[in-house]
């Protein structure tokens, strides 16, 4: 049977929701199309026949194919992300942590923050960043964009409350953080919003 091009975006829509890495999701697509082809008449419903086709190249799940593929391409890889999650989660928690204990007038507070938004700001994001321009070089133009606002919006205010801590005079500090606030409100949200729908009525 020959798929129509709606069909081909769908099964890739089902694809990039489980794999990030773009050439593997070509390839996992173009052998998924070539099993559904050669097939003369579907014996079952089209999703169900997407699904039984991911199912033989993939067993384990799209996920866990990503995994081994990426162990088998590049270890150093796998380690950075690691250490990049770990950082990020740990940032994030000395945050979390720094504006409960200012909150409760606890001792730590100043420490916890200043040092949880500074790795969260200069060393996750611009990881982050890295990461994201590999994984999403040849991705849609929404997706691109979705990216950049999360980026620049979390880069913007994270500058703006290290600025605020560390109490830096002769900085904007109040235009950065709104920047930050304006870029997350009007330019994330709104990208981010419009692509779930798109994903919804495909």
């Amino acid at each position: 049977m020959k798929l129509s091009t709606n069909q081909i975006e769908i099964i890739r829509a089902q694809i990039a929701r489980s794999i990030q890495i773009q050439s593997l999701q070509d390839d996992v697509l173009d052998h998924v199309c070539c099993s559904l082809e050669e097939q003369e008449d579907l014996e079952c419903e089209f999703e169900e026949a997407v699904q039984c086709a991911v199912n033989v190249l993939a067993p384990a799940g799209l996920h866990e194919l990503q995994r081994h593929t990426l162990l088998l391409l590049n270890t150093k890889y796998i380690v950075m992300k690691k250490f990049m999650y770990l950082l990020g989660l740990l940032s994030a928690i000395a945050s979390s942590m720094g504006v409960c204990f200012k909150l409760l007038h606890l001792p730590g507070a100043d420490f916890l923050l200043t040092y949880g938004f500074l790795a969260l700001t200069l060393l996750y994001l611009p990881m982050q960043a890295i990461v994201w321009s590999d994984s999403y070089a040849k991705s849609s133009v929404l997706k691109k964009l979705e990216v950049l606002f999360t980026l620049l919006s979390g880069l913007f205010t994270g500058s703006a409350i290290v600025l605020r801590l560390f109490h830096i005079s002769g900085t904007p500090v109040e235009l950065i953080f709104i920047g930050g606030a304006v870029l997350f409100s009007f330019g994330f949200l709104p990208v981010l919003f419009f692509s779930l729908y798109k994903r919804a009525v495909a």
